[in-house]
């Protein structure tokens, strides 16, 4: 999912989680489709606000 960024291993501690389950969670998301689920949702709530003038 990310090309460039903050590597988990630089994740402050406060995050609670290692760098290893900071690589696999976005991985999992991708593969079940969560990250294109959630990019259809912001699109479409977006167009919605256009679309009513707000």
């Amino acid at each position: 999912m990310l090309t460039s960024g903050c590597a988990g291993r630089h994740l402050p501690l406060m995050f609670g989680t290692s760098s290893a389950t900071a690589h696999r969670r976005p991985t999992v998301w991708t593969e079940v489709g969560l990250c294109r689920r959630l990019h259809r949702a912001v699109l479409d709530e977006l167009s919605e606000l256009f679309q009513s003038g707000h």
